[in-house]
């Protein structure tokens, strides 16, 4: 899936959001059987999986026997048929019958021919899956401010406190301006608490360069380097900066910590428009072909096609989970 993220923004432009959310469903949590949901076929890609699982398992029989190992005896060698039913999940149609896809079969199966042999596996998904719920709001509720005298939709709150703005609203009543300059403010202040916090120490050595000089094998001793650098120690002791904050979150430069968090400011992780999702860690959208795609980069797109928006075009702020 697009990313272990669990929990990511994405702004729906235009009518019907739930419905333009709709095809990226993922169905194996959803349960919802509808025409996005596609039929793979997964027969070769699992006959090469059972061959390696076999020749594994041969390997493992082998070092036992050289070892001396005559102990229990042999486990019984595990058919096709199991391996397809206990490793996938994928019951077995009788031949000459067909799957029942509303139960025994809605996430796969595997069909059979007259001797009982399995001749093909299918899994049914939604290969276009992004996310298993969303709520309006959610834990980005009230992300967008209202210019004076505007109306918009309230979605539901996670754990937080009442939101200071709105989940749903139409371009035009969307105060930008004010967004950037409280964003701005924030900004300036976390800053403030980050620089008072590390004062006087050396700017370390980033969390990249000590993994790379350590190694993966080292990665214990990495940790304990990285934390022991006084700034990052300092930082991690102040209550008041984020645990998982790192010394390059914030640069050693306040007035361009400010800036990128300003370009941040409304900007989604995904958002979908027309029924299609454009997000920012997948390439095709323009030609940029890494997987992360850069940051401003991301940032001037997004808002190019923003900015081109009618001021009546709906806009909704969505939490969507993976």
């Amino acid at each position: 899936n697009s990313s272990d993220m669990s929990h990511f923004l994405v702004m729906v432009i235009g009518n019907d959001p739930e419905k333009q959310l709709a095809p990226y469903h993922e169905f194996e949590c959803t349960g919802h059987d509808d025409e996005y949901i596609q039929e793979i076929d997964q027969t070769e890609e699992v006959k090469e999986e059972f061959a390696a699982y076999k020749e594994r398992k041969a390997k493992e029989r082998k070092e036992k026997v050289l070892a001396g190992d005559n102990g229990p005896e042999q486990e019984e060698e595990m058919s096709f048929a199991d391996y397809v039913v206990d490793y996938y999940g994928n019951k077995i149609v009788k031949f000459g019958k067909r799957p029942n896809k509303k139960k025994t079969h809605k996430f796969g199966y595997a069909l059979t021919n007259e001797a009982g042999e399995i001749t093909k596996i299918v899994r049914r998904t939604n290969p276009n899956a992004k996310w298993d719920w969303f709520m309006l709001g959610g834990r980005y509720s009230g992300r967008l401010t209202l210019k004076e005298g505007a109306s918009g939709e309230h979605g539901e709150q996670s754990f937080m406190g009442p939101p200071p703005g709105i989940d749903r609203a139409a371009k035009g009543d969307i105060d930008l301006d004010t967004m950037r300059i409280d964003t701005a403010e924030e900004a300036g202040k976390d800053y403030d608490i980050f620089a008072k916090a590390t004062k006087g120490h050396p700017w370390p050595e980033s969390w990249s360069m000590v993994r790379e000089r350590y190694g993966d094998k080292r990665m214990e001793e990495a940790r304990a380097f990285y934390g022991e650098q006084p700034l990052v120690k300092a930082m991690r002791k102040c209550s008041d900066i984020y645990p998982l904050s790192s010394p390059e979150d914030y640069g050693q430069d306040r007035s361009a910590y400010i800036q990128r968090r300003v370009n941040k400011c409304g900007v989604p992780f995904a958002f979908i428009k027309e029924g299609k999702w454009y997000e920012k860690g997948e390439m095709g959208w323009f030609a940029c072909v890494s997987n992360e795609k850069d940051e401003n980069l991301w940032n001037e797109e997004f808002w190019k096609m923003f900015n081109a928006l009618p001021d009546d075009t709906m806009i909704s702020m969505y939490d969507c989970h993976i």
